[in-house]
């Protein structure tokens, strides 16, 4: 789940955004398919590594000359 915020300053030339990525911050199981469907088998298919990549944030801010 991301989640963004854009305010406009200044008559639309100055612009402030906020990103937040992965709010959530699930962890990933990444597992071997090891009977040979499409599907993920809790008791069949071996969870491989997991992973919780964090979550991101980031501000900027841009200026229009």
């Amino acid at each position: 789940f991301d989640f963004q915020l854009t305010k406009k300053l200044y008559q639309n030339k100055m612009e402030l955004r906020l990103n937040v990525q992965d709010i959530l911050n699930q962890k990933l199981y990444f597992y071997q398919n090891a009977d040979g469907n499409n599907n993920f088998n809790k008791t069949t298919d071996p969870i491989r590594f997991a992973r919780q990549f964090g979550t991101n944030i980031s501000f900027t801010v841009g200026y229009a000359l």
